[in-house]
């Protein structure tokens, strides 16, 4: 049974098995938007003031679109 999958909103994070400086990411994978754009993730884990835990994200993989869409936010009764 041959199934296609949308993988518009998902995405994949890898642990980086090499880092050659102390700037490199920590985890690295792809994710493609709900619009179907594709970004590349880097993820590198730091640590807050407060000592918690997270990771800082995301890097656009292609080109942005050269006009962002216009959005009606006017609402008819």
């Amino acid at each position: 049974m041959n199934k296609e999958f949308d993988e518009r909103g998902k995405g994949v994070l890898f642990k980086s098995d090499r880092r050659d400086k102390q700037t490199d990411c920590n985890y690295h994978g792809q994710f493609t938007d709900a619009a179907g754009l594709e970004y590349w993730i880097s993820g590198w884990a730091k640590t807050s003031k407060k000592g918690l835990r997270f990771l800082s994200l995301f890097k656009l993989k292609n080109e942005a679109p050269e006009k962002a869409p216009e959005f009606d936010d006017s609402v008819e009764f």
